[in-house]
């Protein structure tokens, strides 16, 4: 039997600051009744730098509304707390933070349900576009956006909508915080409270949505196991770190263990947070003499610990959630659940012990929220969103990798008197897994981010235009996030014709703000004297569609007008003095390939490419007419074998990953999505295509000179699979 004590740590894992009380909503569940509160910048400096004194792994800002803060004000608080910890800002999201810091870990907006549902619950009319509208700004700029819906009786039937929106609005994940009563919360309790049942329906929905929509969700909120088995069944459970690893300071620099309790243990601008933490008052509510059955005597007390402690209409301290009061005779038995955990967690060590490693060597750096805290009796690893609890020879270890080692190799050497290789390897691909490290997988992608198209070619191999829309911007910019933790350094943009995208500008402003480098294939008719003055700063190549060096045989293909409209768009990108390359495609009015490379030369191209028609799409059609055109090609020493580089996608406009563009357009099978897929299980399925086909031939003969690149089909479709 398990200690009936909880067990703390030397300092909380978390804290909340309540930074001040001041708000710009009328939330009826809010546990804060001092809305109308100045903001002290004083004060608020001063706890921010005794909780950085502290060194807290984790250190949430919010409120009230810390929105309301001066912006200067706010990043003075960001900086200060990052040196050491991982930094989020919780918001009701309805004033946009312009010039928001870089360094926050994570930004937590409120969705509560509908429009209706959620102007209802907040009492600010219109608030609900406003909010939406600065997510998708957040998203945007690079930041994780995490949507937290508290389940109410109102919403307990919108929660799978509100994460599927949080997934189409591209938001890091979707953390439920059940509704507690605290604050003025005790008013509206009543109307508020969702039962059990409405719990359980809520549940149900956030299991679906997480399958469907491929978006990390969970609690928030401290939940009863014995509410639902499927919390440990579908790993949906949430404990509370109350007293044990959270705790909260209010604007004026009382600690309390929980943001809903009034009892205060002591001021931070008084005594030191770690004193104040250690405290022989807490014991009050650590040796859970506040518990009743039927957690007093469950075995897994010291897990769950009863749920959500603090309930105004219970007691003016701690006792156990109202879900359980409530529903004595609707709960899962004890020993059903006990059975379960231990089942979970038999299941979670075996996965553990279970680590991997690659075969080759791996060259990784350190996560830009990665930290190390050594002040403490425990020393931690704080990852954006995890604490750990780290010996003295992983100290070591992470100091190395934050004082630059990145590669595997050269950190095996360091410590092959005291590590052995196994397991060093297997504790860097547990750093890679909680996001400590960021290990290089995939370094350049070819994206059709678009079938849509502005012509209508004659050999269009996707028969393009085609209105594609499996994606939002915001989708698209955190998979580019993803990527860029996993190694991306250049990214292609293709299409159908990228320059018809809306929101393309947005995505390339992006890749400039994550150092990618990025090219477009575009066919050149929408490059404008003002889309190319855009494009310039934004790009590093631009690669322009040509299908003839002469009016006839390039509208013969492209369209009346095209050519002129190209040339056009050459001369704009060229008065940017951007580098650009022409792409030729052969067919029986364009077959002069030394023309067609003068040509190239002569309009200031940096290369030129010519390929044969594929036959495939729209090119199917016609294709003896028009372009099954045999040419004598110089001897090559192009190895034909498979030459798909484990660092490479090609990504389709759905969002499918392939090894290429080639088996993409045979509808090979995807290794995956970019939009819901994990990037190591998508890279692990590039490897693997790789080893099943090192030694088949690759369709495409390519002659390379030092100036044009000539690639023919000869057998039409790729084996690989």
């Amino acid at each position: 039997m398990k200690s009936r004590t909880l067990e703390s740590y030397t300092v909380p894992h978390l804290i909340h600051i309540e930074m001040s009380y001041s708000c710009n909503a009328n939330c009826f569940f809010c546990y804060n009744p001092y809305r109308n509160s100045p903001i002290n910048y004083k004060t608020i400096e001063k706890i921010v730098r005794n909780v950085k004194k502290a060194e807290i792994p984790h250190v949430y800002l919010i409120g009230g509304e810390p929105s309301l803060l001066k912006i200067t004000e706010l990043n003075k608080y960001i900086d200060i707390l990052s040196e050491k910890s991982s930094v989020t800002i919780v918001t009701n999201g309805l004033k946009y933070m312009e010039g928001l810091s870089n360094k926050l870990a994570c930004l937590g907006v409120a969705i509560h349900g509908n429009r209706e549902t959620q102007e209802w619950i907040s009492g600010v009319k219109g608030g609900y576009s406003k909010t939406i509208k600065n997510i998708k700004k957040y998203v945007r700029e690079g930041f994780d956006v995490r949507c937290i819906p508290v389940l109410t009786s109102k919403n307990y039937d919108q929660i799978y909508n509100i994460i599927k929106l949080a997934k189409k609005l591209g938001m890091e994940s979707v953390f439920v915080d059940k509704f507690e009563i605290g604050g003025m919360g005790l008013e509206m309790a009543s109307q508020l409270k969702p039962s059990l049942k409405q719990f359980q329906e809520g549940l149900t929905q956030m299991i679906k949505a997480r399958d469907i929509y491929k978006i990390p969700v969970g609690f928030g909120t401290a939940i009863p196991y014995c509410l639902d088995k499927r919390l440990i069944t579908e790993e949906m459970f949430a404990n509370c770190g109350v007293g044990v690893t959270f705790a909260a300071i209010n604007p004026n620099g009382d600690f309390r263990i929980c943001n809903q309790s009034e009892i205060v243990y002591g001021n931070v601008l008084k005594e030191p947070i770690e004193k104040i933490w250690n405290k022989k008052e807490l014991d009050e509510f650590r040796d859970l003499r506040w518990t009743t059955n039927p957690c007093s005597d469950c075995e897994l007390v010291t897990e769950c610990s009863g749920g959500c402690k603090v309930d105004l209409s219970c007691s003016s301290s701690y006792c156990i959630d109202y879900h359980i009061r409530e529903n004595l005779n609707k709960l899962v038995d004890k020993q059903e659940i006990t059975k379960l955990w231990k089942k979970r967690e038999e299941k979670f060590n075996k996965n553990i012990e279970k680590t991997t490693y690659p075969k080759n060597y791996r060259t990784f750096s350190a996560n830009k929220y990665l930290k190390l805290i050594t002040k403490h009796k425990e020393k931690y690893l704080v990852t954006r969103y995890q604490t750990i609890l780290i010996d003295e020879v992983s100290v070591r270890v992470i100091k190395e990798i934050l004082s630059g080692v990145t590669k595997e190799k050269k950190l095996i050497e360091i410590f092959k008197n005291e590590i052995a290789q196994k397991e060093l390897r297997k504790f860097l691909s547990k750093l890679e897994r909680a996001g400590a490290i960021n290990v290089q997988k995939i370094k350049t992608v070819d994206w059709e981010i678009t079938k849509d198209c502005n012509l209508k070619c004659k050999h269009c191999i996707v028969s393009a235009p085609q209105r594609i829309k499996a994606f939002t911007t915001e989708q698209v910019i955190r998979a580019i996030g993803k990527l860029k933790e996993n190694g991306l350094e250049e990214i292609s943009f293709t299409g159908g014709e990228p320059l018809t995208l809306p929101d393309l500008k947005d995505i390339l402003i992006f890749c400039k703000s994550q150092n990618i480098t990025v090219r477009i294939l575009t066919n050149g008719t929408l490059l404008t004297k003002e889309t190319s003055q855009e494009l310039s700063n934004l790009i590093s190549e631009i690669g322009i569609s040509l299908d003839g060096t002469d009016i006839e045989s390039n509208d013969l293909i492209r369209g009346k007008g095209s050519f002129k409209k190209i040339l056009d768009g050459i001369e704009n990108i060229k008065r940017e003095k951007k580098p650009f390359s022409l792409y030729f495609t052969l067919h029986k009015s364009n077959k002069d390939i030394e023309k067609m490379t003068t040509f190239a030369k002569k309009l200031g191209a940096q290369s030129c490419r010519i390929n044969q028609v594929t036959k495939r799409g729209r090119a199917t059609k016609d294709y003896t007419k028009y372009y099954d055109v045999t040419f004598k090609i110089p001897d090559t020493q192009y190895d034909e074998r498979c030459s798909v580089c484990s660092s490479h996608l090609f990504i389709n406009p759905n969002g499918d990953c392939f090894p290429c563009v080639e088996i993409s357009q045979i509808e090979g099978k995807p290794l995956g999505n970019i939009f819901d897929d994990n990037i190591d299980e998508i890279h692990k399925k590039v490897e693997g295509f790789i080893k099943r086909n090192e030694k088949k031939k690759c369709p495409y003969n390519v002659y390379v000179k030092e100036y044009e690149t000539i690639c023919l089909d000869k057998n039409l479709k790729c084996k690989a699979q």
